[in-house]
């Protein structure tokens, strides 16, 4: 295979890698903001009509649950998510940059544990029809699939990261530093 293919091969994953992520934090944003309306409108209703709309908190907690997941992978890529930087600046570049690689890895490994467990957790909602024992009795596959999404778009986007950490640490060996 030339390496003309591989470097299309990248682009293309690093366009879906930007794409998949975007996509999860406008998702994210839309859930967020839906829970403002609707807690909003229930608010104002309870208030000054004496009206209560049913499972507002139940729907809430589920846009928080596709929130929280779908904007995993934008939060690693912007960098948002917790980092050691104070030790890291002390070291010197190629280690700094080897223990992010020892860091992705690792991060690969649990993102890929977490994704086996949801995906097993959301197989057992769909064979046996599981439902939220709440009175709008919600089928637990709608939230459940919402984090195996979530975690797929965080695994290629950790992957992502892996791949650019892992060609630095080899640049930064090449260059002796």
């Amino acid at each position: 295979m030339g390496l003309g293919i591989l470097q299309k091969i990248w682009r293309w994953f690093e366009k879906l890698d930007r794409y998949l992520s975007n996509a999860g934090a406008d998702l994210a944003a839309l859930c967020i903001f839906g829970m403002l309306v609707v807690i909003t409108v229930s608010s104002i209703g309870r208030y000054l009509f004496n009206i209560n709309i049913p499972n507002v908190d139940e729907f809430s907690g589920y846009a928080l649950v596709f929130m929280t997941y779908l904007g995993l992978a934008y939060g690693l890529k912007t960098g948002s998510h917790i980092s050691i930087d104070l030790v890291r600046a002390k070291l010197p570049k190629s280690v700094a940059v080897g223990m992010e690689v020892v860091t992705c890895f690792i991060g690969l490994f649990v993102v890929g544990a977490y994704f086996f467990f949801a995906l097993d957790a959301l197989m057992e909602s769909l064979r046996i029809g599981e439902r939220a024992l709440t009175p709008s009795e919600t089928p637990l596959w709608i939230p459940r699939s919402a984090i195996c999404v979530g975690w797929v778009f965080m695994g290629l986007s950790m992957l992502h990261l892996l791949v650019v950490k892992l060609r630095s640490f080899l640049k930064n060996l090449m260059k002796g530093d």
